[in-house]
């Protein structure tokens, strides 16, 4: 468990890296406003990517858990809602990419 969980914790820190990299870069050879707008672009499908991830998680969590004893249900089911989820993503994205 540790070995996964510090793989995940070694890729979040080198994204953050590159993140703050790019900040400073675009910092230093354009102007404030210039870097406010690469910020906030940035930002927006974040924001959309952890609100449907918050509601998603808030409301396939307690389903999950109640299954928890039967697991043919539980891999349909979590079957169906990588599915569902994959396809609201794809939705997200297509509207983001034309807006």
């Amino acid at each position: 468990m540790f070995r996964f969980s510090s793989h995940l914790l070694g890729a979040r820190l080198v994204e953050t890296l590159v993140s703050t990299v790019y900040s400073i870069i675009i910092g230093k050879y354009f102007n404030t406003r210039d870097l406010g707008f690469y910020t906030n672009s940035k930002q927006y499908p974040e924001y959309l990517s952890f609100a449907t991830g918050g509601v998603l998680m808030s409301v396939t969590f307690p389903v999950l858990a109640s299954l928890k004893n039967e697991r043919e249900t539980m891999v349909l089911v979590y079957g169906r809602l990588l599915r569902v989820t994959a396809l609201c993503n794809a939705d997200i994205n297509a509207v983001r990419t034309f807006i």
